[in-house]
Parts: structure tokens; sequence; C-alpha cells
């Protein structure tokens, strides 16, 4: 069993379980920063890494960490291109594919908010500060095959006063022949009124290599489906939910898309 945590908040610890019980220390890594504020193992226990804070000025890096078990640990590469704290990470399960969520700049464009990096430390993908992504990354996460990640954050950057957020879904796998989904619904909003006329509209795209015979034609589109009207008949809560159909599909996890609304009458004292 292996262990991963943090020490004297600029240092990674890494330890060995001997029987289930025991730990033994195998070595302590200093960051060089002034935090490290997140630290993941892969499943199969061979892959670890950790995030790290510093100040004055603001920055942060990946640091990715080789641990031949029950061997010692030592670093293996480190990305640094981050202008805030560095503060979610995942890896899947084999330790092929890591992503990483950071604040980003504040008030600025430096740096990456999501990086998704190969076992070498190769950047696959990712969104940068202010032109991809208006706030900070706070989560992120992998599928245990690494093919499929989400990101969530604040739609404004964390050190400043706002609301809104967001979720991303990335596909880190090669695109299909055929792959369809929907990626967006427009309508309707949260929050509704009774006696509100809506118009659901959700943005299919066609994601795969080949044309398809629905309201998409070549890879990359997306288009706007506008379905029939509906009127709010009265206090309630609804669940909207739109998918694709393509025979054949590569990718059907993510062909379905769902978004929660209500309508409610409140008043106090």
């Amino acid at each position: 069993m292996l262990l991963f945590t943090l020490h004297c908040i600029s240092m990674l610890v890494v330890s060995w379980c001997i029987n289930g019980i025991d730990w033994i220390m195998r070595g302590d890594i200093s960051t060089g920063d002034n935090w490290v504020t997140a630290v993941s193992i892969s499943g199969d226990g061979e892959t670890t890494a950790g995030e790290t804070l510093a100040f004055s000025p603001y920055s942060g890096r990946l640091v990715a960490i080789d641990w031949p078990s029950p061997g010692t640990p030592s670093i293996t590469w480190q990305y640094t291109d981050y202008a805030d704290e560095v503060s979610s990470i995942d890896i899947c399960f084999d330790g092929s594919v890591l992503i990483a969520g950071s604040r980003g700049m504040f008030d600025g464009t430096e740096s990456d908010v999501v990086t998704v990096l190969d076992s070498a430390g190769g950047v696959i993908f990712n969104l940068l500060d202010d032109i991809n992504e208006p706030g900070s990354i706070y989560g992120v996460s992998l599928s245990e095959d690494g093919s499929f990640a989400t990101a969530s954050g604040k739609a404004v950057h964390a050190r400043a006063m706002g609301n809104d957020g967001e979720v991303y879904g990335i596909q880190i796998s090669e695109a299909g022949n055929h792959d369809v989904a929907v990626v967006a619904i427009a309508s309707p909003q949260a929050n509704l009124e009774v006696g509100n006329i809506v118009v659901s509209e959700v943005t299919v795209s066609n994601i795969g290599m080949n044309q398809e015979s629905f309201s998409v034609h070549a890879m990359g589109d997306a288009e706007q489906v506008v379905f029939s009207e509906w009127t709010v008949p009265e206090y309630g809560s609804w669940i909207f939910t739109s998918y694709t159909e393509l025979v054949g599909d590569t990718y059907p996890q993510k062909d379905t898309l769902c978004t929660g609304t209500s309508a409610f009458h409140d008043a106090g004292a």
C-alpha cells in the first residue's frame, strides 16, 4: 500500500505500508514553493504527482514523482506554466494521463487553468486563463482509462468576488469514425415562472471523422436545435433531457445531457 501526503506545507512525503498496518517513510521532496496544495496517486500505484502554490508573485507547478516501489522516490519532471495556485489533480489508473486545474492569472493572460499531460510531461490539451476560461478551475477528474476528463470552476477568478461557474467535458482520446454528442443546453434556464413559454434549445456537435445524416454535416461542426414550445404549468421542478441517436456511435457515454429547472413562489417577512 502506498501513501502520498503533504508535510510542512512545502514537502511531498511518500511512504510504503509493509503489512497493512505499519508505514515506512521512503522520502520527502522539497518543491521549492511555499505550499503543496494537492497530491494524487494512480490506481496501479506506480505514478504520483503533487501541485504547489508560491507567493510574491503568485505561481504554481505540477511535480511528477518517479516511485519505484518500494524504492526511493524522485522528481521526474515538472510543469510550471501556471500563474497562481494549482489546486486540483487526477491521474488515470495506469498513470498514462494526468490532469491539473489551476486558478490562472488574476486579471490577465499568462498561463494554464487546465492542463492534460502524458506520463512524460508532454501537453496533450490545455485551457488558457482569460482566453479559454474567464475564471478559475477548482476541480478536475479523469476516467480510469484516461480517455475523458472533466474540469469545473468559478466564472470569475478565485481572488475576486463574483458568481456563476462552468463545467468542461474533455475528450482526450482520438476522434472516432462516428461520434456525435449534445454539448450544451441553452434553454430552459434554471429559474422559471408559471405561465412562461419555454422553447427548448440545445447544441449538438459532430466530433467524429465522417459526415452523418442528422443536422451536423462535417467534422467539428455544431448546430443549434430548437424544439416545440412548452408552457410552465405550475410550481414544481423538472429535468430536461436531450440525447442523440447514431448507430455505431464510438463514444455513446456523452450522447445525453440533462438540465434541471424549477418554478417556485417565495415570500417572507
